[in-house]
């Protein structure tokens, strides 16, 4: 595997584009890159589909739910993106199955 600082991209293109970068980010992460001048915006495109809630998450800094199924959404099956639970019903999920026991 081979590395590349791909924020070396950032001053190759000049300030008159934006540099925009996405995978792996979380709040803090997405955060000091930005402070550091390193990109101009963070894209956060699976994590929307798998956290429907995802400003929310950021801003409370709640947990991310990071298994994204590929094979759901965008007419893969009934299953769709929109089966993804928010932080509060997967918290209320726990709760009521902890009760169950």
């Amino acid at each position: 595997d081979i590395e590349i600082d791909i924020y070396q991209f950032k001053k190759l293109l000049g300030p008159r584009t934006s540099f925009f970068v996405n995978r792996n980010y979380n709040a803090s992460k997405g955060l000091k890159t930005l402070q550091d001048g390193k990109a101009d915006a963070i894209v956060f495109g699976r994590l929307y589909i798998s956290n429907p809630d995802l400003a929310s998450r950021l801003i409370k800094e709640q947990e991310l739910n990071t298994n994204y199924d590929m094979t759901k959404g965008w007419g893969c099956g009934s299953d769709e993106y929109t089966s993804y639970p928010t932080c509060e019903n997967r918290l209320y999920d726990v709760l009521h199955d902890h009760a169950k026991i």
